[in-house]
């Protein structure tokens, strides 16, 4: 995470606009001369989630062996998932 300064108008005015091209969906919330929030569309939000769940399941599994790609390519088959 990063570390949160106080800025003042003229400091902080160039750092939303670049917040704000980096994410023009994006709604900043600032107190004090501190970002504070940031608010999203449901679905963007919904997606960073996903992301957020994803690299969990990657970090959980980073000591599992690895899978032969020939034995993933016969697992669906094996159970009647993929019909050619």
């Amino acid at each position: 995470m990063h570390p949160v300064m106080r800025l003042s108008r003229n400091q902080l005015r160039p750092k939303l606009t670049m917040m704000k091209a980096l994410d023009p969906k994006a709604e900043y919330l600032v107190k004090n001369g501190k970002p504070t929030a940031v608010i999203l569309p449901i679905a963007e939000y919904e997606e960073l989630l996903e992301d957020l769940h994803d690299l969990a399941v990657i970090a959980r599994r980073k000591d599992e062996p690895p899978i032969p790609l020939a034995e993933v390519k016969r697992r669906p088959k094996r159970n009647g998932r993929v019909r050619r």
